[in-house]
């Protein structure tokens, strides 16, 4: 199968940061790759991965909007060029 930007099914993959950046262990542990070095981490990850799919739940006044983390997400990918797509 082939997407209609010409990207093959087999080369798609979901990366959701929920799962690789532990939020709480960055800001409330401090850990390694703290809350100093959340952004600079979570942009080369942004830059590897090359594209973000935000999913909003509405049209009109999105949750998506109204988060920090989601707003940060945006931030760090227009910082490093990293295209958006944003869908329903």
């Amino acid at each position: 199968l082939e997407s209609q930007q010409g990207t093959r099914a087999e080369e798609v993959f979901f990366f959701m940061c929920f799962f690789v950046n532990n939020q709480y262990r960055i800001l409330v542990e401090q850990s390694s790759s703290g809350a100093a070095e959340l952004g600079s981490t979570f942009e080369s990850r942004l830059c590897r991965i090359g594209q973000v799919v935000a999913i909003l739940d509405t049209w009109d006044k999105p949750v998506y909007l109204e988060r920090i983390w989601t707003i940060f997400e945006q931030s760090c990918a227009i910082r490093s060029n990293t295209p958006v797509t944003m869908i329903l």
